[in-house]
């Protein structure tokens, strides 16, 4: 159900929090899919249902590093555990780290399945970290960390080894994925870079958790002849 004139406006406290807190930097951004709009002041992530003006909204302050974009990406299958798999992906870029989320939608207030969200073995989920619903809503949201991040360190044009390489940070400004849940991150730099996520075998046997970039750009070829 709409709110009246199509959307519900920004909570009052959420509001008031912006004003109070801003220090460097501000972005904000609708995830139609889970109805949602959100907001990043400095290093903290706000959510709040824009259909229903219920007052409330959802914070997530577990990073240190200012948020520049955040982009919300379907799960790749087979990567969790099933009875642990995620709905979506919440993609947070800073300007160290482009840090993997798992979202869960838990339905009315009240209605939370836990063993869907707890994960167990390597694919599973860990407990959020700095997640914070405030207030009552008609549905809900629960963010868990994945333990999957990648720095944002790197030579722009993926010469790793090559003379005059240099390595420096880069700002992941857009990111977008393909129906699939390969996810695409398009650095300040002007590179194109592919996330890659999931768990890799060991020589010796069991897995680790495995997350990077790659630079997919055509850019790379012209910089090799440079």
């Amino acid at each position: 159900m709409e709110a009246p004139g199509g959307f519900a406006p920004m909570p009052a406290a959420l509001k008031q929090a912006a004003t109070e807190q801003l220090e460097y930097h501000m972005f904000v951004g609708l995830f139609p899919e889970i109805h949602r709009a959100w907001l990043t002041i400095d290093h903290m992530l706000f959510l709040w249902d824009y259909n229903h003006p219920s007052g409330s909204f959802y914070q997530y302050d577990g990073l240190e590093q200012t948020i520049i974009n955040a982009a919300l990406v379907p799960c790749k299958p087979g990567v969790f555990a099933a009875e642990a798999t995620p709905r979506h992906l919440l993609l947070l870029s800073t300007p160290s780290e482009v840090v993997v989320l798992a979202v869960y939608p838990t339905g009315p207030a009240g209605s939370r399945d836990g063993g869907a969200r707890e994960g167990r073995g390597e694919g599973g989920v860990r407990s959020p970290r700095g997640g914070t619903a405030v207030g009552a809503e008609d549905s809900t949201i629960d963010i868990h960390e994945t333990g999957f991040a990648v720095p944002s360190d790197g030579d722009s044009a993926g010469l790793a080894g090559l003379a005059g390489a240099r390595q420096f940070r880069v700002n992941f400004v857009a990111m977008a994925h393909t129906p699939c849940g390969r996810v695409f991150m398009a650095g300040a730099d002007g590179f194109l870079h592919e996330l890659q996520y999931g768990f890799s075998e060991r020589w010796l046997g069991g897995s680790h958790r495995m997350c990077q970039k790659k630079n997919v750009s055509r850019k790379r070829d012209r910089a090799y002849n440079f």
